[in-house]
């Protein structure tokens, strides 16, 4: 299942709402958002954000599909700036403490975190993490598992795999070079490991790019299911 996000927005100049919602495909992979229910409603956000939010609203609606250069981007640029802004909205609403997002403001696992993402292809392990957090190995992955929902290994593979994916859809590298981008000295390991997390080779992602890869990765995970 993906995670999909609405907020019903009530606007200041005529009595209608309008509804803005953004979806996560099934395997997006951005690991921080564990922890966060598949459906997001925020109600009064309007009232909320104001007319910020509203005169955002009106430009988005104007730029997509238009015929000015770049109104697409812009578009899509401003969406994402309302829904990081929605997204801090309901996490300082919520009693909750999503998983994913506790693990990046903790002041251990943080130093580890920004430590593998600076070089996520270094040969890391769950000793060489603990030391960037400044804990003992048992501490760090209990820590670890206990705010991020996951091993530390697995959080490892899992950003790795995106990071390949990426540059196989994205960029059309070749299987080895995006094998050497994950960290992973052997090809084939690569290949059975982007199997296991995706369900497909990395040679066939790559063959069929960008466009359709979310739909192919979705469609392996009900096939395994």
């Amino acid at each position: 299942m993906g995670h999909w996000f609405g907020a019903a927005v009530k606007s200041n100049a005529t009595p209608k709402s309008s509804a803005g919602i953004s979806h996560l495909p099934p395997d997006h992979g951005t690991r921080c958002w564990i922890g966060f229910p598949p459906y997001i409603h925020l109600t009064g956000y309007g009232d909320t954000a104001g007319p910020w939010l509203e005169a955002t609203l009106r430009v988005i609606s104007e730029e997509t599909g238009g015929a000015r250069l770049g109104g697409d981007l812009i578009a899509l640029k401003m969406s994402e700036a309302i829904f990081a802004q929605a997204i801090r909205t309901y996490i300082e609403q919520s009693a909750a403490d999503p998983k994913g997002i506790s693990g990046f403001v903790d002041p251990y696992l943080s130093r580890a975190l920004s430590a593998f993402h600076a070089a996520p292809a270094s040969q890391w392990t769950v000793a060489t993490l603990a030391a960037k957090a400044g804990l003992s190995r048992t501490g760090f992955a209990e820590r670890f598992a206990k705010m991020l929902g996951m091993t530390p290994m697995q959080y490892v593979t899992s950003w790795r795999i995106q990071i390949a994916r990426e540059a196989l859809c994205n960029r059309g590298v070749s299987v080895a070079d995006a094998a050497e981008m994950a960290g992973y000295q052997s090809e084939s390991a690569f290949t059975r490991m982007f199997k296991k997390e995706t369900g497909l080779s990395p040679a066939a992602l790559r063959r069929h790019g960008a466009q359709n890869a979310f739909s192919m990765i979705a469609n392996a995970g009900l096939a395994k299911g």
